[in-house]
């Protein structure tokens, strides 16, 4: 969930918000919130850290935070997983959208982060 503009209310324990500005500014007040989902530790820390740089280069004179909350724990593939990806391969094919394989959903994922949750901030507050 995203949500920002001029003036913004952000409820993290709903995850809720509502946002009000203008579209020809820069939004001063943003609130991002999502998830993480990650095969192994190692690529759960590797994605962190490559959060914490982005936010870490944040532009002068604005401050951006970002927070993380340990989720679901690693999802490795497991005999169990890829019976759930047979049946997801023959649920695609029957509707013609193709063939879903590891290598198809493996790709997919690798554009998304890989569950731990995150929340990141972004203010154009002076520092």
């Amino acid at each position: 969930m995203i949500v920002g503009g001029t003036d913004v209310t952000y409820d993290s324990t709903r995850i809720a918000g509502t946002a009000a500005g203008k579209d020809n500014i820069i939004a001063p007040r943003v609130y991002a919130r999502g998830d993480l989902r990650f095969i192994s530790q190692d690529q759960l820390l590797k994605a962190r850290d490559a959060m914490r740089a982005i936010v870490a280069d944040h532009l002068p004179g604005t401050i951006a935070t970002i927070t993380f909350e340990d989720g679901n724990p690693a999802m490795p593939p497991t005999r169990g997983n890829l019976a759930v990806l047979a049946v997801e391969d023959s649920v695609s094919r029957a509707l013609g959208q193709g063939a879903v394989d590891r290598s198809t959903r493996a790709s997919a994922e690798e554009e998304t982060f890989p569950t731990s949750r995150l929340t990141w901030t972004r203010s154009m507050d002076s520092a």
